[in-house]
């Protein structure tokens, strides 16, 4: 979208506030995480980890090879913010103990902990002071003289002896660990963390790498049942990081040995022109199948200098599709490779992880690393050598190619020394080479003519490559002289030979001139047939592999007979796939020119060319390549017709790989670019986007391949694994493919694919590869598995020779990279791998043969053991022969008696003689010799932890069970109290060794009738394990994942009782998954279907169960899971046999990978956006658009993250209201609902919305009256990224609408930012306000000082000064600054839109030409993602006149495609008909909306706002509001607060009033008499009536529960709905006055309640559950504040109806006290709230996250009960009432009172309270008639009000005293006094600070209170009645008990 488009900003407040805010220790550890991993050292990272794991260093943890970076870090958002001493104690304990924690978690690593604070060291500090003398400098001093010089070893001045004796007790450490704690601790105060600026992510591939893995780091921490840990792999894989590492184009030319014979005259050559050379260019000209390419190849390897390899060809692989990618020849594609080969050798390796695909970011990256290898050679003498092979065929064959790798090569002039490059071609004319460079290919010394192999190295080659039988004198000497040393030529002549016999050599041509001269004669005379001619015509443009079927099909008998008669040795023949191929890529070429002649000219025919291709699209009309044929048959149409996006994906779930696919989408594109069409260019862009998340997917069509090769579909595998020779996929994937084949029969492809695995690593120098992470232990692994596969293809001696390939590579390796290797140990590991090798094929002679090789070895004892140990259990499954398990038992017995007894292998033995039949005797015996202890630990401590590891105690407990012996389980677990979460470990311990001990006793025939009911209940533990337990249990995340391995635990384990028992289980997880709130998910279902049917349970019924899993198993799955669900629910299929099922979901597999991802995906967002244009433009489909998103919303909410959702909502929110307000106005409510949208954004959308739509300063006083009183008082923002973008909007429409009458508004505004927000975002929107009202002159940003810019200025100025052409050139230039990203804004600044839209300034015409070139050659590139987020302004770039429905047909097009039909929920299509309400009556609708929410504060905020704006406006609610009995409550209401108002528009709820003064409920009439009241009109009186007969009656006696409606503990739970005290505990305090009132027993009165209160909702336990649903929903949308319960507006409807008729029946003792039924003081309304006084004292630093666990138990530390009478504003504070809250988990809540009193002594009991509460539940508006026989000076205004506001229980000065001392009231304040002289004496004061309401993590402070202030002359005429006293209570509570009492502290002291 564009920059202009958008003027609010994305507050998703309720995403922050979940993380709590902004955390710096996550940048800080984004930063350091990165570093090491450039430097190839992390192994993993801990976030959040727990307190019990790492101590207090749990902020952030990263281990290396060989350290641990533990950090604990104290940030400040404060400037002025320092450290001190104190703090600095507390830290270094907690340090110590992380320290001590984190050493026994990695005994083998040094801790290095960190303490790290951007805060300042004290220059002064009494407590240093105190220990080292005055003037001893302060903290800064302590920390220069100590702490540093602890760290470096230095002596310590004898002053600091008192502090380092402090400091040895503080930190507790013992003398042993003194230095070494030191030695690593490091302490960074004053810390200036590197700044990442988002805007430079594309810019700097560091800075976005590092916003990546911030964002990881958050989500990790942020999301329940988060992973504490992640290894450097998982990093990799979580952030699709893996491909980054791989180079475009494959340049491992990999030659065997087998196969090739060095060309010792061509190195000598080489070596030759490299000596004395220090820079520049060598050239190595060569014919085709001359051996170039292997020469320079088999050179780089042996010489000493580093150097890397380009191939702009590949040779081994001639038909390979990816020859005919042009890409391969381009300069991008060359930048990209060569610097990521470069960096692999270790030039620059430790700057970043590798380079991203931005043309001038790689060209600058190349020669920054050129200069580093200069300034190495400079140190070693060695030049680097790049060598750069094939540079012919980029001018012959890659011609679409414009920006050529020719173009990147550096000039001879600007190689730095140290650097040369070597280049390989047939010719070095016409190439395109820069002219320097094409000047020294002519200089002598520099150019080297390839010579042939000499007679001896082709005798040679001849004897690798012929069957001995085949290889005689003359056969040598035939080859000699006709090949004359031309390797290719020669291996002709040897393939024919062994095509055809010996007998060949007699037939022999004479030698060619060259190889085309061998074509011509071979194929030249045969090309004269046309039958040979046109059947060679198509075989050489068949692309890929050639399938004999199609040439079969393709060409005539007879002219494949000439093939093969003539030809045959000139192709590939692979019998197997049934196949052929090029032998040389040069025959191919060849083919292709000699085909094409005109049969009359000679010339070449297009046409011709053409009608080959023409032909192939029709054979291969139905194949995965018609694309490639209808492209070069120029038949666009018809490629544009069939090969859509759509069909593609079709393709693609049918099983073409993505790499295919790609090739039609850069097809697509040149088509579309020589159409000049930009809007086929746009769907090429959007499909390419597809292309990209699909390949960016763990899984895709590779995966299938093991399936496709066991269902028969081996041909299909094949094509996806590899084409020709060239592998798609890994080789160690390979290598498991190879031995798939063998065992189906496909020796041919299996000895291929094992060919293709042959090491590839071994092809580079050791120095090649540098300093990856475990790349020495993946190369170990690899060679292990490449043995393993090599023992079902080769002998054991022909392994050992590559053995001793692999050894003294490995040594080589270890060396450079600084590793330790171990040969010896190496061979033995390969040597097992071998043996395992052998077990796996069953060939035990040839196992037994090789163990008897090496039993005299001693070092071979533990590897010998471990072989007899996998063979015993391999014959153990396979039930095979008892003598061979007897006698593999007795041989490894000999081996264990020499080997170290140790617990766990005494365990094996034991295991093995069961399994090999051993006497019981034996068997018991090993078990006696087991130590449990010995065993190990079975506490689940490490995150992710798998069951298995369990299985050693299960083995133990199991055997032992069946062989008699009855372990107590508290024996074997016992209770451990050390640990709180300690419990939960040991009762799943005792769980799991319980089943198996009852298992092992079945198996002795002893079978416990407890089993099955401990299964049973078994199964349902787990899901009270689901979200992590209170605390965070150290051990709940990793038991909860193991629920699958318990599962199928407990399966295996009832086997053993037989198969009823087993029945019986299948059916209670049946009955248990059938249970609605079972919390198994699918893969969980899965597996225990998978399990029973392994198990040979029913199949039938598996298969049901199987099909149940279908309907589930996607359930609030994302991206990833659907895909690997889908893999994983087909493969049970398959294995169930069940072949269709199978591959629907295999098809669904493919198709999943297609859509929005979990993290971060914007694509929903952008489909809102053009939604939202469709809208505009086509208002009569609008709402079909709107829908269209609306009905897919619960579908990405389920797959993706939350924000992704929200962002969606919210773009199509705010384009909706574009659309027309009311529209607007129904999306917001039901997205509300529906909770796609956080409130504050959409309040944020609503306001903006009316903001820009207001004409009048009534309308903006309306809407800037919600945003002050509503929105900032429920605004979360961000205090780290602040939303500020509606409070310009405020001030930008206030300047439009009010003019110079804005300035009154302002210091309102700035009040209300100070009183409503929270405290941590008030000096940032103030800022941003006064930023708004004074701008200063913009600077420029620092993108602007890029070049680009500078250029495009100049251009801009050249243009005006009317100089198009140089404008024109300069414009241009800027394109060397900018990349293929540049088409989007939020990457480089959209640097390709901006020079576009220059270069269209200077030449409209020209530019847009340029602007679709270049537009379609970035478009393969790979930016797609960003770009098609900026097409509203890259479109306008490529056409002067935009069709916007064909525009908005291809997004449609894609959007339908990621967000398919079975995507939507045709339930969410909202109706959002549009109408032409005003802007007033939008926002009364709003509030309307709010006023109904449970959410009180909330409710009671609209309800005054509806109020104020209907009095300022008469904008009417009373016309909206339904007839019904709740709206008539909120009509009152609002009219009451009208009438505090003193409104003119009162008189509209005159009939309202005259009704409801008749209302059967009390206090409607009380509401109703007030506006009666307030309008002069008399009161109706009310009939007498009869009492009904239910008040005589009289109920049993019981306990009823006061006020339970109010939040905190979840009470609902508690009521007794059969119980009507329990229901009414509500209006308890009502039913019990009503019941002094009458005499009625209040038992009697809460049942008539009861039955009266159904008219009004609910009185059943349905309620809880809506309760929970409510409290849920209003978390969900990010409105965490207290809520009405369902129940509790209906049940004191109900006690008030009881009070009508109690009265209307004459029961009532004289009048009701009416204050005693009023909720709310309406006079609230006029109350306005000031900033919090300075005085106010806090809970916590504001920088400080949580309060101490101790501070509640402190309240008589705080200085409030010290201090003398505060000051405010000139006036003593002689009375306050203040309630704070510290935000949190538990919030902190801290109340404080103050009062003067006459009286001495502490208060009589009136509760918490120090205040007289002689005002109780009497009205505002009756304050000065109280007080007169309270003798107390400070009254607190109390009772049952529900508005939850301390504005209503106000305190003042006693009016009745006030006047005893001659004072008047005065209207200028709240209860205000004021002297004769009319000079104030008294005034309370309401003051604010943020929402106290709110529940949040986030830790700000909120507070509120009433002071009241005295003048010194008011303080002197009270001091006058008699002395005073100061009386002072301090209460603490917290938020989990905010009912506690206890912890207060009251003081009396007289007042001086």
């Amino acid at each position: 979208m564009s920059n202009t488009d958008k003027d609010i900003t994305y507050t998703l407040k309720g995403e922050r506030a979940a993380m709590g805010g902004y955390l710096a220790q996550y940048d800080t550890f984004a930063i350091g995480i990165y570093d090491a991993m450039e430097a190839g050292t992390l192994e993993e990272i801990r976030v959040a980890d727990m307190e019990e794991n790492v101590g207090k260093l749990d902020d952030v943890v990263y281990a290396t090879t060989d350290k641990v970076f533990a950090y604990q870090i104290k940030w400040s958002t404060d400037d002025d913010k320092t450290i001190a001493y104190p703090a600095f104690k507390e830290l270094i304990k907690q340090a110590v103990e992380g320290w001590r924690k984190l050493k026994q978690l990695y005994p083998d690593k040094t801790i290095i902990p960190h303490l790290l604070t951007n805060r300042t060291l004290t220059e002064g500090d009494y407590t240093i002071n105190a220990l080292a003398g005055k003037n001893s400098g302060g903290f800064r001093a302590y920390v220069e003289g100590v702490l540093s010089k602890l760290g470096t070893g230095e002596a310590i001045d004898n002053k600091w002896d008192n502090a380092l004796a402090e400091l040895r007790q503080v930190t507790g450490l013992y003398e042993r660990e003194w230095d070494g704690f030191w030695r690593v601790f490091r302490f960074l105060p004053d810390y200036k963390q590197e700044i990442v600026e988002v805007r430079r992510i594309e810019e700097d591939q560091r800075t976005y790498d590092i916003i990546c893995l911030y964002r990881m780091i958050q989500e990790m921490a942020g999301r329940e049942g988060f992973e504490i840990r992640l290894t450097v792999k998982e990093i990799i894989s979580r952030l699709k990081w893996a491909k980054r590492f791989e180079t475009t184009f494959d340049h491992n030319l990999n030659v065997p040995e087998d196969s090739y014979v060095p060309n010792a005259h061509g190195i000598t050559l080489l070596n030759k022109a490299m000596q004395g050379k220090s820079k520049g260019y060598v050239f190595l000209k060569g014919s085709p199948g001359s051996g170039k390419s292997t020469l320079l190849t088999q050179w780089a390897r042996n010489i000493h200098n580093p150097s890397v390899r380009f191939y702009a060809f590949d040779f081994l692989n001639p038909s390979s599709q990816k020859n005919n990618d042009y890409r391969r020849g381009s300069g991008l594609a060359f930048l990209h490779d060569i610097v990521l080969l470069i960096h692999k050798t270790g030039v620059e390796g430790n700057r970043t992880i590798l380079p991203n695909q931005d043309y001038s970011v790689l060209q600058d990256r190349f020669y920054r690393q050129m200069d580093e290898m200069s300034t190495t050679y400079k140190q070693t003498g060695k030049p680097y050598v790049i060598i750069i092979d094939g540079l012919d065929h980029i001018t012959r064959e890659y011609t679409e190619c414009q920006e050529t790798l020719m173009k990147v090569l550096p000039a001879p002039v600007d190689i730095p020394e140290g650097v040369i490059f070597v280049l390989g071609s047939q010719h070095f004319d016409n190439l395109k080479l820069n002219r320097a460079i094409e000047k020294e290919s002519r200089t002598i010394g520099n150019l080297i003519e390839m010579p042939p192999l000499s007679q001896e190295e082709s005798e040679s080659l001849c004897q690798k490559l012929l069957a001995p039988k085949l290889i005689t004198n003359k056969v040598l000497e035939r080859c000699w002289n006709k090949s004359h040393g031309h390797p290719l030529y020669l291996r002709y002549l040897l393939n024919h030979i062994a095509t055809v016999g010996e007998q060949a050599v007699d037939n022999l041509d004479d030698t060619p001139e060259g190889v085309e001269d061998y074509y011509a004669r071979i194929v030249g005379e045969k090309l004269d047939k046309y039958s040979v001619k046109d059947a060679l015509g198509l075989v050489a443009r068949i692309t890929g592999n050639i399938l004999l079927d199609d040439v079969r099909a393709l060409c005539t008998e007879d002219s494949l007979m000439d093939i093969k008669n003539g030809m045959w040795h000139l192709f590939r023949y692979d019998e197997g796939g049934q196949s052929l191929s090029f032998f040389h890529n040069s025959f191919r070429q060849y083919l292709l020119d000699k085909t094409a002649e005109d049969a009359l000219t000679g010339n070449y025919s297009k046409t011709k060319d053409i009608d080959y291709y023409k032909r192939l699209a029709e054979h291969f009309k139905n194949g995965w390549e018609k694309g490639y044929y209808l492209y070069n048959a120029e038949q666009y149409d018809d490629f544009l017709e069939l090969l859509t996006p759509d069909y593609l994906f079709r393709q693609a779930q049918n099983y073409r790989p993505l790499w295919s696919i790609q090739r039609d989408l850069r097809r697509g594109v040149e088509i579309a670019r020589r159409r000049r069409d930009p809007y086929l260019l746009v769907r090429y862009l959007l499909f390419e986007n597809q292309l990209t998340q699909m390949d960016n997917q763990d899984l895709s069509v590779l995966s299938l391949a093991e399936d496709f090769i066991h269902t028969g579909r081996s041909t299909l595998a094949k094509a996806v694994v590899r084409e020709d020779r060239q592998l798609h996929c890994s080789q160690h994937y390979a290598l498991e493919l190879a031995v798939a084949y063998l065992k189906v029969g496909d020796k041919d492809e299996a000895n291929l694919l094992f060919t293709l695995s042959y090491p590839e690593f071994l092809s580079h120098k050791p120095e090649e590869h540098h300093n990856r992470y475990r790349d020495l232990q993946n190369k170990e692994e690899y060679l292990t598995e490449w043995v393993k596969t090599a023992g079902y293809f080769m002998e054991w001696t022909d392994i050992e020779k590559q053995i001793a390939i692999f050894i003294p590579y490995l040594e080589s390796f270890a060396q450079y990279d600084d590793e330790n290797f171990d040969g010896e140990r190496f061979i033995r590991v390969l040597f097992l791998s071998y043996l395992n090798s052998l077990i796996a094929q069953n060939r035990w002679k040839e196992f037994e043969a090789m163990v008897q090789s090496t039993s005299n070895d001693t070092s071979y004892v533990s590897t010998l053991f471990r072989a007899y140990d996998n063979a015993i259990i391999r014959l153990s499954n396979d039930n095979g022969s008892v003598a061979q398990l007897s006698q593999y038992f007795v041989e490894i017995e000999k081996l264990f008696a020499t080997m170290p007894q140790r617990d766990i292998t005494t365990m094996i033995m034991a295991n093995l003689a069961q399994r090999s039949n051993q006497p019981t005797k034996i068997i018991t015996d090993y078990l006696n010799k087991i130590n449990w202890s010995g065993l190990g630990t079975f506490y689940q401590s490490e995150v992710g932890q798998k069951f298995e590891t369990l299985q050693p105690f299960i083995f133990y407990v199991k055997t032992r069970a069946a062989y008699g012996y009855n372990d107590s389980m508290t024996m074997l677990v016992p209770d451990n109290p050390e640990h709180k979460d300690n419990d939960l470990m040991v009762n799943y311990a005792r769980r799991v060794f319980s089943i198996a001990q009852m298992s092992g006793k079945a198996k002795a025939g002893i079978k416990e009738y407890s089993f099955l009911p401990l299964i049973t209940h078994s199964l349902r533990y787990f899901d009270t394990l689901e979200s992590p337990l209170p605390d965070h249990n150290r051990y709940a995340y990793t038991i909860a994942q193991q629920r699958k391995d318990f599962y199928e635990f407990v399966i295996k384990m009832a086997k053993d009782f037989g198969d009823d028992i087993v029945e019986k289980v299948a059916y209670s997880f049946d009955k248990y998954f059938s249970e609605n709130d079972c919390k198994a998910d699918g893969a969980v279902r899965r597996k225990v279907v998978m399990t029973l049917f392994r198990e040979g349970f029913d199949h039938e019924w598996c298969k049901r169960q199987l099909a149940k899993v279908d309907e589930l198993m996607m359930n609030w799955k994302d991206l990833d899971g659907r895909v690997s669900e889908s893999l994983e629910q087909g493969e049970a299929w398959l294995e169930m046999a069940c072949y269709d099922r199978a591959e629907e979901y295999f098809h669904q597999m493919i198709e999943e990978t297609f859509g929005v991802g979990y993290r971060k995906d914007a694509q929903p967002s952008v489909f809102a956006e053009w939604l939202g244009n469709a809208m505009q433009r086509d208002p009569d489909h609008a709402m079909e658009y709107a829908h269209w998103l609306t009905s897919r919303l619960r579908h990405i909410d389920e797959i993706a993250e939350t924000r992704t959702t929200y962002r969606a909502a919210h773009e199509l929110l705010y384009r909706t209201f574009r659309y027309n307000l009311r529209s607007g106005l129904k999306m917001a409510s039901w997205m509300l609902d529906e909770e796609f949208e956080y409130y504050q954004s959409v309040s944020t959308v609503i306001l903006n919305a009316l903001l820009k739509r207001a004409e009048t300063p009534e309308e903006y006083h309306a809407l800037i009256s919600v945003y002050e009183d509503l929105h900032l008082y429920l605004d979360e923002n961000d205090a780290y990224d602040l939303g500020t973008s509606l409070l310009q909007a405020f001030v930008v429409n206030g300047q439009r609408i009010l003019g110079s009458g804005f300035h009154t508004e302002l210091s309102k505004l700035r009040q209300k930012i100070k009183t409503e927000c929270p405290e941590n975002i008030v000096e940032g929107m103030l800022t941003a306000l006064e930023e708004k009202l004074h701008p200063e002159a913009k600077q420029p940003d620092k993108d602007q000082e890029r070049e680009r810019y500078k250029v495009l200025a100049t251009a801009k100025r050249l243009r005006i000064e009317g100089h198009a052409d140089e404008a024109w050139g300069a414009a241009v230039q800027a394109l060397s600054d900018s990349n293929a990203s540049g088409w989007a804004r939020f990457y480089d600044g959209g640097s390709r839109i901006d020079i576009c839209q220059e270069l269209q300034e200077i030449d409209k015409e020209r530019g847009r030409e340029f602007a679709l070139d270049l537009f379609a050659s970035d478009i393969p590139v790979g930016y797609s993602y960003g770009a098609i987020q900026y097409l509203d302004e890259i479109v306008p770039l490529l056409t002067d006149k935009i069709d916007f429905e064909r525009l908005f047909a291809e997004e449609l097009t894609y959007m339908n495609r990621i967000l398919r039909e079975d995507t939507c929920n045709d339930k969410d299509k909202p109706e959002i008909a549009p109408d032409t309400s005003s802007v007033c009556e939008l926002l009364r609708d709003w509030l309307l909306l709010l006023a109904k929410m449970p959410v009180v504060c909330v409710a009671e905020r609209a309800k005054m706002l509806l109020a104020k704006i209907y009095d300022e406006t008469g904008v009417s609610v009373l016309e909206v509001l339904p007839n019904d009995v709740h709206a008539e409550r909120m009509k009152l209401e609002i009219g009451c607060y009208m009438a505090e108002l003193k409104s003119a528009h009162l008189s509209d709820f005159r009939e309202v009033a005259q009704q409801e003064a008749l209302s059967s409920n009390y206090q409607y009439r009380l509401y109703a008499n007030k506006i009666l009241h307030a309008l002069g009109e008399h009161q109706p009186q009310i009939p007498r009536k009869t009492l009904p007969a239910v008040y005589d009656l009289v109920f049993s006696p019981s306990e009823s529960e006061s006020l339970s409606w109010i939040p905190g503990k979840e009470s609902s739970t508690d009521i007794d709905w059969k119980d009507a005290s329990s229901v009414m505990g509500v209006a308890s305090h009502w039913s019990g006055y009503l019941s002094y009132c009458t005499g009625i027993d209040q038992r009697t009165l809460e049942y008539r309640a009861l039955e009266l209160m159904k008219k009004y909702g609910d009185t059943g336990k349905g309620n809880v559950n809506k309760d929970k649903a409510i409290n849920r929903h209003y978390d969900r949308i990010s409105l965490r504040c207290p809520y009405r319960k369902v129940h509790a507006d209906a049940a004191l409807d109900g006690m008030l109806e009881v009070a009508s008729e109690l009265m209307d029946g004459g029961t009532v003792n004289g009048r009701y006290f009416d204050g005693w039924f009023i909720s709310r003081d309406f006079a609230n309304i006029l109350i306005e709230s000031r900033p919090r006084p300075d005085f106010i004292q806090r809970i916590g630093s504001p920088d400080e996250w949580i309060v101490k666990d101790n501070w509640i138990t402190k309240a008589w530390e705080s200085p409030r009960l010290k201090e003398t009478l505060p000051k405010f504003e000139g006036f003593e504070v002689i009375g306050e009432y203040t309630h704070l809250k510290k935000m949190g988990d538990n919030p902190a809540m801290e109340e404080y009172e103050s009062k003067i009193s006459f009286s001495e002594g502490a208060p009589k009991d009136r509760g918490t309270s120090i205040f007289s509460e002689s005002p109780f539940m009497k009205l505002t508006s009756n304050y000065l008639n109280m007080g007169q026989d309270d003798p107390e000076a400070i009254l607190l205004r109390g009772g049952y009000y529900t508005d939850f506001s301390n504005k209503s229980h106000w305190i003042a000065f006693n009016p009745a005293m006030a006047f005893s001392i001659g004072w008047k009231p005065s209207k200028e304040g709240h209860f205000a006094w004021i002297n004769g002289e009319g000079e104030k004496m008294v005034e309370s004061i309401y003051w604010q600070s943020g929402n106290t309401n709110v529940f949040t993590r986030s830790h700000y402070e909120t507070g509120e209170g009433w002071i009241v202030v005295a003048s010194k002359e008011a303080l002197a005429a009270i001091r006058e009645i008699a002395p005073l006293y100061v009386h002072k209570k301090v209460m603490r509570r917290r938020g989990d008990n905010p009912a506690d009492m206890t912890h207060q502290v009251k003081k009396v002291e007289k007042l001086i």
